[in-house]
């Protein structure tokens, strides 16, 4: 037999014998293709992770941004002033340009307007009672380096039967590679007594429109994004009452389940209705139901101790747990658990809500500015 044409056969057919085995290894590896059969716990783990993360973005946007919208109006640029409970803000520069104010504005963890948290270039446009803005914010971690950017658009502040309320969409991208993850929400203001510094006694609160607050009122929040990891998009809708207790803290009630999603890569994403309606955008599937409960020190730009949440996804049987336990710079700790409390998906988070997250598949996840990045 001629081994010279023998030779580069066999070579052919080793190198594809070992690119067969290498790929059985997963030395070889990326996004599962749409075939790919992906164990259902590491799509849960995904789902209600995502969904429990959301609730410190939903806290962290909705403070911010009526922070941001009310102090560019009424503040004086370059002044410090100390939020309630914990962090800052200044005005760093505003003017109005034909019926818009356009500002630049910073919150910091501190309360001196040193650490910096967000830096915001906000443009609100006052309408009566309403505030209709677009905003670009940089968040920056506990150790400040720079996370990631929000981009908020048509966003509205607004009054509705005498009860304030802020709607919109936001889109984040992670600095480096990620997926765009999608935020809708809607809220109603119990008060604005925390925001931009205008302290009020506990007892009576000032509203926006200079209303007593109501002990308990409404937030509804959608959240989507792509997990190449395993070839799915992902999306969550949660309904609850914030409801303030004796002690002042702010306690969460559900009047329906929560729910997760589930798409093809790409495919879902967050839309709001003219009148300020929340919801998933795409072709969804319904992948679970859960329970929230919990509760916040305050509605300040993130939450401190004694605040934790967690959600229970019977149909799923796992758990999502998070509370304030400072150690070090990470001040938030949880996890997702199998139903006999096995923890499956543990994380740690700085108080910007960045840090790490590890699934039981092995793989290592970066969590900025509550989300789930890469």
């Amino acid at each position: 037999m001629n081994q010279s044409k023998h030779v580069p056969f066999m070579s052919r057919f080793a190198r594809v014998a070992l690119l067969g085995a290498v790929a059985a290894t997963g030395l070889l590896c990326g996004p599962p293709s749409a075939e790919a059969k992906v164990p259902a716990t590491l799509i849960q783990q995904r789902a209600i992770a995502m969904q429990g993360l959301s609730i410190g973005l939903g806290l962290l946007t909705l403070t911010s941004q009526v922070n941001a919208v009310i102090g560019s109006v009424f503040l004086q640029a370059g002044e410090c002033v100390p939020l309630v409970e914990r962090g800052s803000m200044k005005v760093i520069s505003a003017e109005a340009v034909d019926g818009t104010v356009v500002s630049h504005v910073q919150i910091y963890f501190d309360k001196s307007c040193s650490a910096l948290h967000l830096d915001e270039h906000l443009e609100a446009t006052p309408i009566g009672e309403t505030f209709t803005f677009d905003a670009d914010v940089e968040v920056h971690s506990r150790a400040g380096n720079p996370v990631g950017t929000y981009t908020l658009k048509k966003n509205t502040l607004t009054t509705v039967k005498k009860t304030s309320v802020i709607y919109g969409a936001a889109r984040f991208k992670a600095h480096g590679n990620g997926p765009v993850v999608y935020l809708g929400l809607n809220c109603e203001l119990p008060d604005t007594s925390f925001f931009a510094g205008l302290e009020a006694p506990k007892a009576q609160p000032v509203s926006i429109d200079g209303t007593a607050a109501r002990n308990r009122f409404d937030c509804v929040g959608v959240s989507a994004q792509r997990f190449d990891d395993i070839g799915k998009s992902l999306a969550a809708r949660t309904e609850i009452i914030l409801k303030r207790k004796k002690s002042g803290r702010i306690g969460f009630l559900q009047t329906e389940p929560g729910e997760t999603m589930i798409g093809a890569p790409g495919s879902l994403s967050v839309k709001v209705t003219k009148k300020g309606k929340v919801k998933v955008a795409g072709k969804a599937k319904p992948w679970s139901t859960n329970d929230l409960s919990g509760q916040i020190n305050d509605l300040v730009v993130y939450p401190s101790q004694p605040s934790g949440w967690t959600i229970v996804d019977g149909p799923r049987r796992s758990e999502f747990a998070l509370d304030y336990r400072k150690k070090g710079k990470k001040v938030f700790h949880g996890a997702v658990y199998s139903k006999n409390g096995t923890p499956l998906a543990p994380f740690t988070l700085d108080a910007s809500g960045s840090g790490k997250i590890r699934y039981s598949d092995g793989v290592k996840a970066t969590v900025s500015s509550w989300t789930l990045t890469r």
